[in-house]
């Protein structure tokens, strides 16, 4: 059996990702870089024979950080679908000039091409005859460059997936898609995984700038973070996915009440399963079983409770302040529930 390990480049600049872009060549920004880095790290444990990418800079950028003395093939097959009329237009500007077309694809999504384009199904098709050639003049496991649209046309061809799901793929900037080759068969084992479970610096201001979140947020997260860090020393936890965690807590705290819920949707759609699921219940956790939640998520629970905003305070008035708000019988003994377990909580980790 063999493995091909398929590579979506890092991330490019922002105009572009409200655009309709395939063959226009765009760099990698800051956060695409570190992403590349990543993914180098992750490249150096794994015996890989060749390395190919799409002759695009922003792939051939991403393979070239990330095979670093290894030779890197450029082959023109690899490169994005090509989106004919539409490319650089944005998709406001498409549905404006091309209604009908614009339409036709949305309900087709993958085999209906743009004007002069190519669909997802035919980028797809020409993945697939590429990999196969590819596979037939080498030997051993092999990593690909490419780009989100011409693989989630071949992951739909290679799995029976319907075309109009296209887009059922979670296909982060700078993740792996690996696949197993047995003989003609290609069997998808993981889709669009990160080689590190945590944001870096650079994707982390980056969340920051793009969910709008406020300074004096971003403070009192970079508080909480520092209070999990106090509280957790002695206790066996993964201080990095901790401390992500809590830099993250309120990514998105201008959504509201929502706001958990929110960050660990944006962060899972990332890639950071982990992280997100801390995120999500940092301001609640509702197990059933005190033991069943992990020590991490209980100690961002404690950390966020110790400050308004970035001023130190007692469980005892930052619970008092959030009494005040509570309007009925439910969302009284919430309050209950929650008052309680800090209290617990802080038995065992303030001492």
């Amino acid at each position: 059996m063999r493995k091909i390990y398929v590579v979506r480049h890092g991330q490019i600049a922002q105009e572009y990702t409200d655009r309709c872009i395939s063959r226009t060549d765009i760099l990698l920004d800051a956060v695409g870089k570190e992403q590349a880095r990543s993914l180098a790290e992750w490249f150096l444990s794994h015996s890989i024979s060749a390395v190919y990418t799409s002759p695009l800079r922003r792939c051939k950028d991403t393979a070239k950080i990330m095979a670093g003395d290894q030779t890197v093939c450029v082959h023109p097959q690899l490169a994005e679908i090509q989106v004919g009329a539409w490319e650089g237009f944005s998709f406001a500007e498409i549905r404006k000039k091309w209604p009908a077309e614009y339409a036709a694809r949305g309900e087709h999504m993958g085999t209906t091409a743009p004007p002069g384009g190519e669909s997802f199904c035919d980028g797809g098709e020409r993945m697939h005859q590429i990999m196969q050639r590819l596979l037939y003049h080498t030997q051993g496991d092999l990593l690909v460059v490419t780009h989100g649209g011409i693989l989630r046309g071949w992951l739909c061809k290679i799995t029976g997936q319907s075309p109009d799901q296209v887009f059922s793929f979670n296909l982060p900037y700078g993740s792996i898609t690996e696949i197993s080759v047995t003989g003609n068969t290609f069997q998808l084992e993981k889709t669009g995984y990160r080689p590190t479970e945590f944001p870096g610096p650079e994707e982390i201001r980056f969340l920051m700038e793009k969910y709008h979140t406020p300074q004096e947020v971003q403070r009192h997260c970079l508080a909480v973070a520092d209070k999990a860090m106090e509280l957790a020393r002695g206790f066996c936890v993964d201080t990095k996915l901790l401390y992500t965690a809590a830099l993250l807590h309120d990514l998105c705290r201008t959504e509201g009440r929502d706001h958990p819920q929110k960050a660990a949707d944006v962060l899972k759609k990332a890639g950071y399963s982990k992280v997100a699921e801390l995120v999500l219940v940092h301001n609640d956790l509702e197990a059933e079983k005190e033991e069943d939640i992990c020590e991490e998520a209980k100690i961002l629970f404690l950390a966020d409770k110790l400050f308004v905003g970035t001023r130190p305070v007692t469980l005892k008035e930052r619970f008092d302040r959030s009494r005040e708000k509570c309007k009925d019988d439910a969302a009284l003994a919430a309050w209950n529930r929650r008052w309680c377990l800090a209290c617990r909580l802080s038995e065992r980790y303030m001492r």
